[in-house]
């Protein structure tokens, strides 16, 4: 064997170990990053369940692969969560809707979906503002209305005692002419009876004038 063949092998032979050093590097590399990202996607999916409480309907789930060490790590993930308005009642609705807006805010990255699951409670919850904004607009029209039949009540009683008082004060005059003319009749009466009286006793005075 010549040198040239000898000195050949012994470079292929170096140059083997570098190699495998490097792809070994590479499988470290990318398993690094795939843990990275299994505790991102876990952390993530954990606060939306943390904030939405009991509007959680499902998960946390996730969408895994397989990395270069055979092992599977999270890649992607959801977690479901009711967005409904309360039926009937526009004060739970808001307060469902700041929650819902909180679970999907709570990640300190929010991602698009949960951007847009945001804005839709956002929405949810300024139409159950207006519509409770229209109750309570309906409800003091109705103690207005109340409150002004309340007014026709009491002013209908102050007419009708205006009425009766109009009513007593035509029936005084009556009464005090029936009054002037019963004592004019007992003052008749009394100087009929003084008349009597006195004729009586003038008649006396004859008759004693007679006698004597």
């Amino acid at each position: 064997m010549s040198r040239g063949a000898e000195a050949n092998r012994s470079d292929s032979v170096a140059q083997k170990p570098d190699a495998d050093d490097r792809s070994q590097q590479q499988v470290e590399q990318v398993v690094a990053q795939l843990k990275a990202r299994d505790r991102e996607v876990r952390t993530h999916e954990m606060a939306h369940v943390a904030a939405g409480g009991q509007y959680v309907t499902s998960g946390p789930s996730y969408s895994y692969q397989t990395g270069p060490d055979g092992q599977r790590y999270a890649v992607g993930g959801s977690v479901g969560i009711d967005t409904s308005p309360v039926r009937d009642d526009p004060e739970a609705t808001i307060q469902k809707a700041r929650q819902v807006i909180a679970a999907a805010m709570a990640p300190s990255e929010p991602s698009s979906t949960d951007r847009q699951v945001a804005s839709q409670a956002s929405q949810m919850a300024m139409q159950a503002s207006a519509e409770l904004a229209s109750e309570r607009s309906e409800s003091r029209s109705e103690d207005t209305s109340d409150s002004d039949d309340a007014d026709n009540q009491v002013s209908d009683r102050s007419v009708e005692t205006s009425q009766m008082n109009v009513i007593d004060e035509r029936e005084q005059p009556d009464r005090l002419s029936q009054k002037v003319e019963q004592g004019t009749e007992r003052m008749e009466g009394t100087m009929a009876s003084e008349a009597r009286n006195a004729f009586e006793l003038r008649m006396m005075d004859q008759r004693l004038a007679l006698i004597g």
